[in-house]
């Protein structure tokens, strides 16, 4: 006999469109970083809608984040980023200027993934767009 799956228990294919359901339709960029090769693994849609860059031009060159960052902003943020790996996750905020001039506020956090051996190997995160608040 078959094992009944109730409501609760989604079957994991079914969880995982669900998750991707809420990842494409947020206004929330999740971002995931490999510390190793430092490359982009992933980004979520929303990130072509706060930084007005594709998410292309991110996975092409890892460091496109960087050249958005607000002059006066772009000192301490790279500070607290280079930090990341050695401290406790934390939210950062941030200006960051669009390709079409617009300044957008930016409220970031980085979490640390280590591997077996206890180092931190990747950066997973999740950046708001919180320019509309007060």
């Amino acid at each position: 006999m078959a094992a009944m799956t109730g409501p609760s228990e989604a079957p994991p294919r079914e969880s995982l469109q669900h998750l991707q359901l809420l990842v494409e339709n947020l206004d929330l960029v999740f971002w995931f970083r490999d510390l190793v090769e430092e490359r982009v693994i992933d980004i979520s849609p929303a990130f072509e809608k706060a930084w007005g860059r594709s998410r292309e031009s991110l996975m092409a060159a890892p460091y496109v984040w960087v050249k958005a960052l607000h002059p006066d902003d772009g000192e301490r943020v790279l500070s607290k980023a280079i930090n990341e790996g050695r401290q406790a996750p934390d939210y950062i905020e941030s200006r960051i200027v669009r390709s079409d001039g617009m300044v957008r506020k930016i409220r970031d956090r980085a979490l640390q993934v280590r591997n077996a051996g206890g180092a931190v190997t990747r950066l997973v995160g999740v950046a708001e767009d919180v320019t509309a608040r007060p």
